[in-house]
């Protein structure tokens, strides 16, 4: 490896301000590298109109990246933890990760609501089955809406259509300075957020020692943790599921506490599972918990 690290990321401006966090990092703690920053259209990003479900899932957001590391060339991929919905390759490898500043869903408002709430039999946005079975579950008056998008689009196309808010992760919101006083912040014990939700995930090469080494030190050690236990789980329950789907996994202290979710397409059923367990059980206890979820999901 030269004295460069390209960086791979899409282009919209949350996954440059997570490229970028990571390009920061490595100047931080390596005098020695210059991260170079280097743009890759994905599918997700071509297809702008259909679905996720249909072309895919977020996987497709991930794809065109793990070629740019399997041709090397990039060093590293950035990724949004939550869109990693399939194998990786046998050759690379997740090797950094970095926590986020709130893993909770958040509604966007949008026109004119001084309730600072959804108004009843109001309408929602959003491109998450999950989000949409919570929606459903929660406030059951409320029409949801499909939509596509980066954050910023999203928002337009919101307020352009009359919509009474948009449903988006509140950790991009919050690094793209959208946080405002129009914006409610779901509690994740009530709306489970996706697996990784605000998570950014760093990926390699698994012969790439150095693309590895830089990965780990400027990686949160707990987060380290974490994600290797929700994309085990991910892997258990199967990547291809299409199930509405939410886990949190949080370390406080010497315990672990996990929330579980999944449910049908409209949230009339649901699997629920919420425990504390100590951090040298903990590793069971989430196997054991996948097992169950993929169980469930078997039987719809």
């Amino acid at each position: 490896m030269s004295d460069k690290i390209r960086i791979g990321t899409r282009g919209s401006a949350l996954a440059l301000w997570q490229a970028n966090k990571i390009a920061q990092l490595i100047t931080a703690n390596y005098s020695e590298y210059t991260p170079e920053i280097v743009i890759i259209e994905t599918e997700g990003d071509l297809d702008r109109e259909s679905p996720l479900w249909q072309i895919g899932g977020k996987g497709v957001f991930v794809k065109s990246l793990e070629k740019a590391l399997l041709k090397e060339e990039v060093d590293l991929a950035v990724h949004s933890f939550k869109d990693l919905t399939s194998p990786l390759p046998k050759s690379l490898a997740l090797v950094g990760f970095l926590p986020p500043e709130t893993p909770s869903d958040a509604i966007v408002l949008c026109g004119d609501n001084p309730q600072q709430n959804v108004p009843e039999g109001g309408t929602l946005a959003t491109g998450s089955r999950r989000r949409e079975a919570l929606i459903n579950r929660w406030r059951p008056d409320i029409k949801v809406v499909p939509i596509r998008g980066n954050v910023g689009t999203r928002i337009k196309i919101s307020q352009d259509k009359g919509y009474d808010g948009v449903v988006l992760s509140a950790a991009g919101l919050i690094r793209l300075g959208l946080m405002t006083d129009t914006v409610m912040t779901m509690d994740p014990q009530l709306f489970v957020p996706a697996p990784g939700q605000g998570v950014i995930a760093i990926e390699s090469r698994r012969d790439d020692l150095t693309a590895i080494e830089i990965a780990s030190t400027i990686s949160h050690p707990d987060q380290m943790i974490v994600s290797g236990w929700e994309y085990d789980v991910l892997s258990r329950v199967g990547f291809d599921c299409q199930v509405p789907m939410g886990l949190w996994i949080r370390l406080e202290n010497d315990k672990v506490k996990v929330d579980g979710f999944l449910s049908n397409s409209d949230g009339s059923e649901v699997f629920e599972s919420q425990f504390e367990v100590s951090l040298e059980l903990a590793e069971a206890r989430i196997k054991a918990l996948a097992q169950t979820m993929k169980e469930w999901i078997q039987t719809k």
